[in-house]
């Protein structure tokens, strides 16, 4: 199954043990969990990596398997001093030297049945990464198709340490010691040209890591072709945009309409003071008709402007029907009423 990474967020930026550049990594939809800062204040990953756009470490560890490009090291081995880019590359049977701790997720396999930790890393001691390693490729920016980049470059770690944060000047970033955590030497290059890195708020460390076989002398398997066939399957185009934001009162105008619409899909019958999607707004008179009136303008409101006016003939004479409007009843005499209805319709209980 392809991962997804549509958002325009999700960017993890961080400098491996020893480097001397600090990556940009893309990290597929709800992978990477949120700061430090954010933990202490129940964020979502979505408020904290999308919304916010929050890059810094998380508040548990990450790994990230990253196999060194070609364009990566020079003929004697070493680093090339130039921009470098991280992009996403299937996954890779690759496995560390060293049993993980019992804290570790499971692998791939125990995760798809539904293993635990203390079977998969203790009991049966396996190598493999985690089920929630995100798989990359490092290569340099003059070497890289410009359709794959799906992070910003590399800047220099000292650059980095002094402004991390270009739109604001003279802001540094605090710096963080990791003398604690055991790690191998990323400048001594191994066979295999693939480590594991473990980055969180608290730790931070590399393993090279050997081919599930236990060879080490192995290609990468990661031509140019299948990165760029990998990356345009888990990117839509323009998925990535965030939404525009809506003014308050143009979302409150859209819900009214929406519960309007949904209220008028729901009552059986057309009410006539409500529009009817699609239909003319009616007079509520032409649902009021009385039988053997027809042609006629019966309103429910009351008599229409062409009526004949209240006492008057059509031929202008006086109406002499007697009116038989009832004055309204005092408290006194409704309640008096209601008693003498009450006593002559008053009836036996029903016995059983």
């Amino acid at each position: 199954m392809i991962p997804q990474a549509v958002s325009h967020g999700n960017i993890l930026t961080f400098t491996p043990r020893g480097f001397k550049q600090t990556l940009n990594v893309k990290f597929p939809d709800s992978r990477l969990a949120v700061c430090e800062k954010c933990k202490k204040n129940y964020k979502t990953k979505d408020s904290c990596r999308v919304r916010s756009g929050h890059s810094t470490e998380p508040w548990t560890t990450a790994f990230i398997c990253i196999t060194l490009d070609d364009s990566c090291t020079d003929a004697d081995g070493n680093y090339v001093d130039k921009p470098l880019t991280v992009r996403m590359i299937n996954w890779q049977p690759y496995c560390v030297k060293e049993d993980f701790d019992s804290k570790t997720p499971v692998c791939a396999a125990c995760k798809k049945t539904n293993r635990t930790k203390s079977f998969c890393r203790i009991r049966h001691r396996h190598r493999q990464m985690p089920w929630c390693t995100v798989f990359v490729i490092l290569s340099t920016v003059d070497s890289t198709d410009p359709s794959t980049v799906v992070a910003s470059p590399s800047i220099p770690l000292d650059v980095f340490e002094h402004n991390p944060y270009p739109n604001i000047p003279g802001l540094s970033r605090p710096k963080r010691l990791y003398n604690h955590c055991q790690t191998d030497d990323i400048n001594a290059i191994e066979s295999s040209r693939t480590f594991l890195a473990l980055v969180s708020c608290t730790d931070s460390s590399i393993h090279w890591l050997q081919y599930g076989n236990g060879e080490e002398v192995v290609s990468n398997g990661a031509s140019e072709s299948d990165v760029k066939a990998l990356n345009e399957a888990i990117r839509t185009p323009g998925a990535g945009v965030p939404p525009p934001v809506m003014d308050a009162n143009a979302q409150y105008y859209q819900m009214t309409q929406q519960a309007m619409q949904h209220a008028v899909a729901m009552w059986p019958y057309p009410h006539p003071m409500m529009p009817i999607p699609g239909m003319p707004m009616q007079h509520p008179g032409a649902f009021a008709h009385v039988t053997g009136a027809e042609g006629s303008n019966n309103s429910i409101d009351g008599l229409g402007d062409s009526a004949p006016a209240l006492h008057e003939r059509g031929n202008g004479a006086e109406d002499t029907t007697e009116d038989t409007t009832e004055e309204p009843l005092g408290s006194n005499d409704a309640y008096h009423q209601v008693r003498t209805h009450s006593k002559k319709h008053d009836f036996a209980p029903f016995m059983a």
